[in-house]
């Protein structure tokens, strides 16, 4: 995963040659990790072959996964324009993530956020979302400042939880918190995400604090 290997675009297309004809003797946590790691490099995403591949494996073996595995795919499937209407894979992936939840530590409950928000049949799940937003709720404080803007911005998409004081108040209160932290992009996510939500578009520190992160 070495940032100037990923731009080797030969040796990615050996990669994923090699790992296609594979996929049926790896073991589930072998598959995750393709899913986690593949998913980074941008000229894999556009191997359809190789996705389809990971899809159909990945909903054989979905209820041996590890939580943590369960959020690698989320994360990496989500990636991939191309299998967001999937519906047996997010339907698959949507199953272990509210079983697993609890188990889930805070960077693993900000790739589900992030992943999940992004289908948009599943956000009107309730029971779901009300599930990630506890284990959200539960790990915002020991959450780096780019998977607090994620959450942010997965959030503002699930109209469910729109009107919900706790979630919005402590998303709120945690970025003012961390708002000399944020990057050009986490500001960005912060500022789309809580301005699709009504209890937070008057508050004035809130604004004022994003502002002053934007233009230091």
């Amino acid at each position: 995963s070495v940032n100037i290997l990923r731009r080797d675009r030969g040796l990615w297309e050996l990669l994923s040659e090699a790992i296609l004809p594979l996929l049926n003797e790896l073991s589930p946590q072998a598959l995750a990790s393709c899913v986690n790691s593949l998913s980074r490099v941008r000229s894999v995403l556009l191997d359809e072959n190789l996705w389809e591949g990971l899809v159909e494996a990945i909903i054989a073996c979905h209820t041996e996964l590890s939580p943590q595995e369960v959020s690698w795919c989320v994360n990496g499937f989500s990636k991939s324009k191309s299998l967001l209407g999937r519906r047996p894979l997010w339907n698959a992936l949507a199953k272990v993530t509210y079983a697993s939840i609890d188990l889930m530590n805070p960077v693993e409950v900000s790739n589900c956020v992030n992943g999940l928000s992004k289908i948009a049949y599943l956000r009107t799940h309730g029971m779901l979302w009300n599930g990630i937003r506890e284990g959200a709720l539960s790990g915002l404080q020991r959450m780096h400042p780019m998977q607090i803007a994620n959450c942010v911005s997965g959030f503002s998409k699930v109209d469910l939880l729109l009107e919900d004081r706790d979630l919005w108040g402590t998303l709120r209160t945690t970025v003012v918190s961390v708002r000399l932290k944020l990057n050009p992009q986490d500001i960005a996510n912060c500022v789309d995400g809580f301005s699709r939500a009504p209890l937070v578009l008057d508050d004035q520190i809130l604004w004022k604090a994003l502002s002053k992160a934007a233009i230091p």
